[in-house]
């Protein structure tokens, strides 16, 4: 018997949808955004044969950050339900990452406010992919947005992170163990 996942992967699948209509609207969208895996910072990668660079190309992702058992209006963590967990918290990472400014060399300060306007632009993106994209007419799930914030530079990348937090039924319980007896 194959197992779906019903409550997890069509969220952010959702919010990929969300992430390229936000940038859609972007005076330089970011080339690459796709889903991405692994915990913290969603690393661009370089080919060393080529020097393609995703974060000079532009990088949005969207990262499961986590999910467990949740309740009240900040869908904190709540351990205290029955084993099918009425209400979960899934905890998604949406973020995006633009090259410093002449990655390796000095920039400029004109170079610097340019990368700073691109970062708020991308900034604003990922507050649209939640505010305009998931939330109007969403009855199925509570949606908390957390507060934006910086990456440091790494890898060349400069750019921000987005964490949200949607609610959901789990949908996927396990059966009844009664209902698996066998009569002997």
């Amino acid at each position: 018997m194959a197992i779906d996942d019903v409550m997890v992967w069509p969220l952010l699948d959702t919010f990929l949808s969300c992430l390229h209509d936000a940038f859609a609207h972007h005076a330089d969208p970011p080339g690459i955004i796709r889903h991405q895996s692994g915990n913290g910072n969603a690393v661009a990668q370089i080919n060393p044969h080529d020097g393609f660079n995703e974060c000079c190309e532009g990088l949005a992702w969207v990262r499961l950050a986590g999910f467990g058992p949740a309740a009240g209006p900040n869908l904190a963590a709540n351990a205290t339900v029955n084993n099918c967990f009425e209400s979960w918290g899934i905890q998604i990472e949406l973020g995006a990452v633009r090259c410093w400014p002449r990655a390796g060399d000095f920039a400029t300060p004109e170079d610097w406010a340019q990368n700073a306007e691109l970062v708020a632009l991308d900034a604003a993106a990922l507050r649209r992919a939640v505010t305009c994209c998931f939330i109007p007419g969403n009855t199925d799930h509570q949606v908390v947005m957390g507060q934006w914030s910086p990456l440091g530079i790494t890898g060349q990348c400069v750019g921000g992170r987005l964490p949200v937090t949607v609610s959901s039924y789990a949908g996927d319980c396990c059966d009844d163990p009664e209902d698996d007896v066998t009569p002997g």
